[in-house]
């Protein structure tokens, strides 16, 4: 029998805790919950446990834990998505999803197209999005979502020895950007240092050592991609390119399909 979830940061066994505001306003007012009822609290890093209502309160209500049980990741290795956001509800669909196929950790990324630049405001409701599809897919590992960064950032919030992907839909060579746009006409095509293209799963299969690293780190641009120079910035700093597929996909697209198969890869290598 699956038990009502509530989220409680700071869980300790056999202890008297109080749910914040909002879990105390769904357990009483929502699921109209009364003293002596059992609930599984968690705290989105991995421990859970039942717990007895010992005190119903719209704004703080109260409950007694017993033993609590701590889950290991189901992977060795941590998957981050650094996108561009999506204008509007997109976000909110966008983070749902993500914290239900259990990815670690998304930053959202300001470039130079990018046309949604979260406030914190924003970022507040898409935490409180990714909580509630936590509790829905019985997620032990809450979403973690890091303030904005700019694209040229990036790299000092990441871990040394990451594998950093760019996913992007064109064939790129170092030096150049991407080859479309490679200037032939001067004759610089002479210097182009063309890397392998690779699509889909292959991508990973060409990339990815044979022992998996620690975090894979995928960076998805906004619509309308990421420019020249953004590419060419990422190569220079030991990004590789992506191709998810042959087709122009959306963020939100391109977000899920390198989530899923990233997920898959690592998974079952």
């Amino acid at each position: 029998m699956n038990l009502p979830r509530f989220y409680l940061p700071t869980l300790t066994p056999h202890s008297s805790l109080e749910l914040s505001e909002g879990e105390s306003h769904h357990l009483a007012r929502v699921l109209r919950m009364q003293r002596g009822s059992e609930v599984e609290v968690f705290n989105g890093k991995g421990c859970r446990g039942v717990a007895t209502v010992i005190d119903v309160h719209k704004n703080a209500t109260v409950v007694k834990t017993a033993e609590l049980e701590s889950v290991s990741l189901k992977r060795a290795t941590r998957i981050t998505l650094a996108t561009s956001l999506p204008k509007g509800d997109r976000q909110k669909w966008l983070l749902e999803k993500l914290t239900e196929l259990g990815v670690d950790r998304v930053i959202p990324l300001e470039t130079e197209r990018g046309v949604a630049q979260p406030t914190d405001n924003a970022l507040e409701r898409l935490e409180r999005v990714a909580l509630e599809a936590c509790k829905q897919s019985r997620n032990e590992w809450l979403l973690q979502i890091d303030a904005p960064v700019e694209w040229s950032e990036l790299d000092r919030v990441l871990k040394p020895n990451t594998l950093k992907l760019i996913a992007h839909p064109y064939p790129v060579s170092k030096g150049m950007g991407t080859t479309e746009n490679s200037g032939q006409e001067s004759g610089k095509n002479e210097s182009l240092s063309p890397l392998p293209v690779v699509v889909g799963m292959r991508a990973l299969q060409q990339w990815v050592t044979q022992v998996l690293p620690h975090e894979i780190v995928v960076a998805i641009g906004p619509e309308g991609g990421f420019t020249d120079d953004e590419v060419e910035y990422a190569l220079q700093h030991e990004w590789l390119p992506w191709i998810l597929t042959h087709n122009i996909l959306r963020v939100e697209t391109a977000v899920m399909m390198s989530a899923i198969l990233t997920i898959d890869y690592v998974t079952h290598p």
